[in-house]
């Protein structure tokens, strides 16, 4: 179960978050960038080094390839059609009448429905990460907590931008939390062959490359400029790499 736990700790991580952006706490723009940058680092580095080799151990080179594409694209669509990118600038407007993140009341559902996908994705991706190593699994969740801090922060924006209330904002930080250990119990509770597993993995190495090539690094470079992003991406990524490359040749 501990892939339970580990997907709790991401869970609260985002549910906390999205509280603290309900009344108004926040971090400075230049931590935001750099948390955003350090995430993608971490994430494009496990992906490279454990999920993609172990799927195409487990699954084979057609599975592997079918299961990295069925994850990037299934968050790719389900985005476009649900509109569900949460991650906002502060030159957009937020009012509920103007800008990127306006949301009426009857795009509420579409939104936290594709979020909530957005949020299992993620448990599943810890889930199946357990099997690696406990150090693996370790760092796909800090990398998917540090994801989900602003994606809350966010989600309260957008749902407050809709003229949502407080307490409907409060239900969805907590039922969208508990959707990512909800995504690693499926993994715990299902029985797997090896081919399923590897394919699997395939898939959430597939989300995850999503959620750091679509979210994270974007969010990293969509304001001014900031020295210490392009630094905090490339130190997370080598070291990351150099960590789980050093701990397969042991």
């Amino acid at each position: 179960m501990n892939e339970v736990l580990l997907a709790c700790i991401a869970g609260a991580g985002f549910t906390v978050s999205a509280m603290l952006g309900l009344v108004g706490v926040s971090v400075s723009a230049a931590v935001r960038l750099a948390s955003a940058a350090i995430a993608a680092g971490v994430l494009l580095a496990i992906i490279i080094t454990d999920l993609i080799p172990d799927a195409l151990e487990d699954a084979g080179r057609a599975a592997m390839a079918l299961g990295f594409a069925a994850g990037f694209s299934l968050l790719f669509i389900m985005e476009m059609l649900t509109h569900a990118h949460t991650h906002h600038h502060d030159s957009e407007h937020v009012d509920g009448e103007h800008g990127a993140l306006h949301h009426h009341e009857h795009s509420r559902r579409p939104f936290l429905f594709g979020l909530g996908l957005h949020n299992l994705t993620d448990g599943l991706a810890i889930g199946t990460t357990v099997a690696l190593s406990p150090s693996a699994a370790s760092a796909v969740t800090i990398g998917i907590l540090i994801h989900q801090l602003p994606v809350g922060i966010s989600c309260a924006a957008v749902l407050a931008a809709s003229h949502a209330s407080r307490g409907l904002i409060l239900r969805g930080a907590v039922i969208l939390g508990a959707m990512i250990p909800i995504g690693a119990l499926l993994v715990h509770v299902l029985p797997l062959s090896a081919q399923a597993h590897g394919t699997l993995l395939a898939v959430a190495a597939g989300a995850l490359t999503y959620v750091a090539s679509g979210h994270l690094l974007p969010e990293a470079q969509s304001e001014r400029r900031h020295l210490v992003v392009g630094p905090a991406f490339l130190i997370s990524i080598v070291l990351t790499v150099v960590w789980f490359t050093t701990l397969a040749a042991e």
